[in-house]
C-alpha cells in the first residue's frame, strides 16, 4: 500500500441545543458545525506486526486505534497491519473533534465565520459535563428542542446573517460550572471584537466568531499574551479532507 495522507479538520459548534436523555443514556442534540482550517495531519502506511497508531500528543488509548479495530470487525478486512501517524493541531480534549466535522449535515452557514480558538490548560470529561447539565436542568423538552431545530433550520436556509440569539451552546453553563476559568476566556475574546463567543462542544476550549479573517488574525495575536496557543482559523469545505497518495 502506498502511504496516504489527509487532513482531519477541526470543527466548532455554531449552535448546540441540548435535549433530554434517551433510554440509551445519550442526549438528543441539534447542532450546526463549521469545519475550520485548524486540522490534524494524518498519514497511513503499511505497518509491521500489528496495527499501530502514533500520536505523541494524546496519552493513553487513542480513538483512532479503537476505530481501526472496529473497522476490521465491521468489514472483515484482513489486510496487512497499518501504521497511522497523527500530528495534532486541533487542541486535545477541546470539544473540537478533529474529524468529527466529517459527520456534519449538509446545512452550511449562510456566511461562514473566521474563528479565534483559545485552548485551555484544563480538561473536562464530556460525560461529566453532560451530568452537570442534567443537574442544572439544562436539557430542553421534546417540544422545546423541536422548536429550536425549526428556528435553526430556518435561519440557516435564509441566506442572511445568523441571529446572535441562535449562536448558543446549551452545554456552556455546565462547562462553566465545572471550569470557572472559562468565564475569563469568553470575556477576553468578546473584548477582542468577536461577534459571538462560545464554549466549544463540552469545553473547556473557547472560540470567538469574526466576520472578517483579518480581524480574527489580529485578535489571535492580541490574545496570545493571556491565552498561549490562541489561533485564528478560517472555514473549509469538504475538499480539505481529501486523501492524497503520499509517494
Amino acid at each position: 500500500m502506498n502511504p496516504l495522507r489527509t487532513l482531519a479538520p477541526g470543527k466548532v459548534n455554531l449552535c448546540l441545543a441540548l435535549g433530554e436523555e434517551r433510554a440509551d443514556g445519550r442526549h438528543e442534540l441539534v447542532t450546526v458545525v463549521q469545519a475550520i482550517s485548524l486540522a490534524d495531519r494524518l498519514r497511513l502506511e503499511t505497518g509491521v506486526g500489528a496495527d499501530e497508531v502514533i500520536c505523541p500528543a494524546v496519552e493513553g488509548e487513542n480513538l483512532s486505534a479503537r476505530a481501526l479495530v472496529a473497522y476490521r470487525e465491521a468489514t472483515g478486512w484482513t489486510g496487512s497491519p497499518v501504521r497511522l501517524t497523527i500530528e495534532k493541531q486541533v487542541p486535545v480534549a477541546a470539544g473540537m473533534g478533529g474529524g468529527s466535522s466529517d459527520a456534519a449535515g449538509p446545512l452550511p452557514p449562510p456566511t461562514p465565520f473566521a474563528v479565534v480558538v483559545l485552548p485551555s490548560p484544563h480538561r473536562l470529561a464530556t460525560a461529566d459535563v453532560y451530568r452537570e447539565a442534567d443537574r442544572l436542568g439544562l436539557p430542553r423538552s421534546v417540544t422545546e428542542l423541536t422548536e429550536r431545530r425549526a428556528a435553526i433550520e430556518a435561519a440557516f436556509r435564509l441566506g442572511a446573517d445568523i441571529p446572535t440569539d441562535l449562536l448558543v451552546n446549551d452545554l456552556e453553563p455546565a462547562a462553566r460550572s465545572l471550569c470557572p476559568s472559562i468565564d475569563a476566556a469568553l470575556a477576553d475574546v468578546r473584548a477582542a471584537g468577536a461577534t459571538a463567543a462560545l464554549v466549544s462542544g463540552s469545553g473547556p476550549t473557547v472560540f470567538g466568531l469574526f466576520d472578517d479573517p483579518g480581524a480574527a488574525e489580529a485578535a489571535a495575536g492580541e490574545l496570545q499574551s493571556r491565552h498561549p496557543g490562541a489561533r485564528d482559523a478560517t472555514p473549509v469545505d469538504a475538499s480539505a479532507g481529501q486523501v492524497h497518495d503520499d509517494r
